[in-house]
């Protein structure tokens, strides 16, 4: 009888908790109690990261997990995700065809997975801390901001989608659960 080793494994995810924050062209699920998420592909850019580096991720179930502390997905790119080892862990997906996703694709996402470029993982702390307080103002413009530092060729990668202050931003973000 074959017994399959499940040594160090994570079960599928069974919940998780948080909120949710939209905009034209993206979004962000930011929350805790995620833990392994099945291979899938989808179109949106994703980039994640967690609290602390520790989310992993790999394109395949054969391969080995990388850690990272943050990580860009391109488009259409098969991966799974492991976030059950950090506290918390955000994930926003970007159009492919916004000027954002245009750059991010460009500058980075040539091979599949790539980690966050340096300076980048420290930047997403106030995204966390922002969480952490409740404070969806503060979260929606963060990600706000963090969506448009990137810069290409010494300008804002920012289009008129990017969510501007007015009635939708001044109401909560929605909190979101997923039920075993």
């Amino acid at each position: 009888m074959c017994v399959p080793n499940t040594q160090g494994s994570v079960p599928p995810i069974a919940g998780g908790v948080g909120t949710f924050v939209s905009w034209e062209g993206g979004c962000l699920f930011i929350g805790e109690k995620v833990g392994l998420v099945p291979v899938h592909a989808h179109y949106a850019i994703q980039v994640v990261f967690g609290s602390e580096h520790g989310v992993r991720l790999r394109p395949d179930d054969r391969l080995p997990w990388q850690e990272f502390g943050g990580a860009m997905i391109a488009s259409r790119q098969p991966h799974t995700m492991d976030a059950s080892r950090v506290r918390v862990n955000a994930v926003m997906f970007i159009e492919p065809e916004t000027r954002e996703g245009r750059a991010l694709t460009e500058r980075y996402l040539d091979a599949g997975i790539v980690p966050f470029p340096d300076g980048a993982f420290e930047a997403t702390a106030a995204v966390i801390e922002a969480w952490d307080r409740r404070d969806s103002t503060a979260l929606v413009g963060r990600a706000r901001r963090d969506r448009c530092a990137h810069r290409r060729g010494g300008t804002r990668a920012c289009d008129g989608r990017t969510p501007a202050p007015g009635r939708a931003l001044h109401q909560p973000a929605p909190e979101w659960s997923v039920d075993p």
